[in-house]
């Protein structure tokens, strides 16, 4: 791969230059552009964290080993719509709806999507998972379309080492691109229509109304165009059990014996393990029950 692209850039690139001046410089900066992007956002995929919840510490897990034993699920209704909260028996703590424990990993993530050879991907770095794939596709398109314009403006013959350097990037370029833009086109219907990944496979909101659907323009801010969400391993308050700030949630209310549940409108919800509570959601700010 790494042949390929210094074949591209050091044969390819320099002809297409000289061929056509101003506007082979305009084509294959513009590459060189989506090519830097795409290594970028390649790497921060790599390196920032998804989204991963902070284990329970060695107190919280001595509290809750007694002879009481939490539910397994907890329902919390979102704009009509009842989502079950499921209790993660290795992290020990109630996953929110959209989080879910990655095996590769062996930790819950927040809006979890999927993992991948690159890592986890969860809320905290689907953007640019989303973004790599959209340079991927568009740096696969133009090195096709300037790998064609190579071997059909060049006089070289059919046979020479450039023509075939550039055959071999048509061809391993067209061999990615199928599965390339069909998976970007994927994402594209998962980030306008509000869902995951693993919601999608497992048949989440198939059949129902999804109560994180706030429409096309909106799913799209909300995906790509908002500030980066905090990390959780960096917040060290966990005084009086796990205290965890997950996903936006819309109204909702739910009652647990076991839980205190805190809203926020702007931050989501914190879940504090083995609490009598219930909440109400009559109230417009912060509302512990």
């Amino acid at each position: 791969m790494q042949a390929n692209i210094r074949s591209f850039f050091c044969l390819i690139v320099p002809t297409i230059i000289e061929i056509y001046g101003d506007i082979g410089w305009i084509f294959c900066g513009t590459d060189l552009v989506i090519f830097l992007l795409l290594i970028s956002n390649y790497t921060m995929v790599m390196t920032i964290d998804p989204g991963v919840y902070p284990l329970a510490s060695t107190a919280e897990k001595e509290e809750k080993m007694d002879d009481f034993r939490p539910a397994l699920h907890k329902y919390i209704e979102i704009n009509g719509m009842t989502a079950r909260s499921n209790w993660c028996i290795t992290c020990k703590f109630y996953r929110p709806p959209r989080s879910a424990h990655c095996t590769q990993c062996n930790r819950c993530i927040e809006r979890y999507d999927h993992h991948s050879f690159i890592g986890c991907v969860g809320r905290r770095n689907y953007c640019y998972f989303f973004l790599l794939l959209i340079f991927l596709s568009l740096h696969l398109i133009f090195v096709s379309a300037l790998a064609l314009t190579f071997t059909l403006t060049t006089n070289n013959p059919i046979l020479s080492p450039s023509n075939l350097c550039a055959y071999v990037l048509m061809f391993i370029c067209t061999l990615l691109a199928v599965p390339i833009l069909g998976l970007t086109g994927f994402h594209i219907s998962l980030v306008l229509r509000e869902r995951t990944t693993n919601e999608h496979v497992n048949g989440k909101f198939r059949l129902g109304f999804n109560p994180f659907y706030t429409g096309f323009y909106s799913n799209f801010i909300r995906a790509l165009c908002t500030s980066q969400y905090p990390n959780f391993n960096q917040e060290k308050e966990r005084k009086n059990g796990m205290n965890l700030t997950v996903s936006y949630f819309p109204e909702y209310h739910t009652s647990d014996g076991h839980n205190k549940v805190i809203m926020n409108d702007k931050s989501g919800i914190r879940i504090t393990p083995f609490v009598q509570s219930s909440l109400n959601t009559s109230t417009k700010s912060n509302t512990e029950v």
